[in-house]
């Protein structure tokens, strides 16, 4: 008796987390964009590339950051944000100071919300230290 309700459980318990990863790698939607710049995501320093980023929502509520060739990743937790104009195109908008250039938000297309990352300390410094902010926004394809 013991040996029968363990088996249910343990098979129950794999189902489960086989239709979490299931749900999860269908549900998630993905913008791919090429960047010409070295910039920062959350804390992580990447280069110039083409990227996908891969939103992890409602799970975890995470965005990964990854480079398509050499495989480097930034991982980081958004908290949602809003404009008035509804999105055409899958946008990042990048915060500049001199040439150095963060991640600030991303918006997907069709949608008048999005997510905006928190600043680094590093970030949080140059606009301390730094007169003038620019902003800069490419844009990307949803798959």
């Amino acid at each position: 008796m013991r040996r029968k309700t363990y088996y249910s459980l343990a098979t129950l318990g794999m189902l489960i987390m086989l239709v979490t990863l299931l749900a999860r790698g269908q549900s998630a939607p993905r913008i791919e964009v090429s960047i010409p710049f070295g910039f920062t995501a959350g804390s992580t320093k990447l280069p110039a590339g083409d990227y996908r980023l891969i939103f992890n929502q409602p799970a975890d509520g995470a965005l990964a950051v990854q480079n398509v060739r050499t495989k480097d990743r930034a991982l980081v937790f958004p908290v949602a944000t809003e404009t008035h104009i509804r999105q055409e195109k899958a946008r990042l908008v990048f915060n500049r100071y001199g040439e150095k250039f963060f991640l600030s938000q991303v918006f997907t297309p069709g949608q008048t919300r999005g997510v905006a990352l928190l600043r680094s300390e590093e970030e949080t410094q140059l606009a301390r230290t730094t007169r003038q902010r620019e902003t800069a926004s490419l844009t990307g394809k949803m798959r």
